[in-house]
């Protein structure tokens, strides 16, 4: 359980299967990797460069946004609480 502070979902998302993914692809070299795989994952940020750019107007792209605009703004605030209540307690 991830509990029902924000910044939990962000810890989390930072250990386990998701860090071992990221770690792997931070650390593997296009050398190491078949010429067919750079392609299809060449072709495949260009895909999603195209449909991002072309979307990027659409009603859920500014809910998306807004959205996580707000969800910054919370992180911010907590942290600014926590900054708070570090100050007091000294």
């Amino acid at each position: 359980m991830l509990g029902n502070d924000p910044r939990s979902v962000v810890r989390h998302a930072a250990s386990g299967p998701a860090e071992s993914l990221l770690r792997f692809v931070a650390e593997t070299r296009d050398e190491n990797l078949p010429k067919s795989a750079l392609e299809h994952a060449r072709l495949a940020v260009l895909d999603w460069w195209g449909v991002t750019v072309g979307g990027a107007d659409e009603p859920v792209a500014r809910i998306l946004l807004t959205a996580t605009e707000r969800l910054q703004a919370a992180l911010a605030a907590l942290d600014h609480v926590d900054d708070v209540r570090e100050l007091t307690r000294a």
